[in-house]
């Protein structure tokens, strides 16, 4: 990853993004929007990978005290 993730990131995109509020051309906003959101997607991606493991583990974890 690039760009290490902590506070400050995160209020780089949300000032990013609330700057989208004031922009009148829709492409132009979209292309931004876009630009944020390829920033984002790398942790996304292993947001939701760690959210499938945790899962994942914790279902077997009941299924082992199920006696499953």
């Amino acid at each position: 990853m690039g760009h290490p993730v902590n506070p400050a990131k995160i209020a780089e995109w949300r000032l990013a993004g609330e700057a989208l509020a004031g922009v009148a051309d829709d492409l132009t906003a979209f292309t931004a929007f876009a630009d944020i959101e390829d920033a984002f997607e790398p942790i996304e991606a292993r947001a939701i990978k760690l959210a499938t493991d945790v899962d994942g583990e914790v279902q077997r974890q009941v299924d082992v005290a199920r006696g499953e």
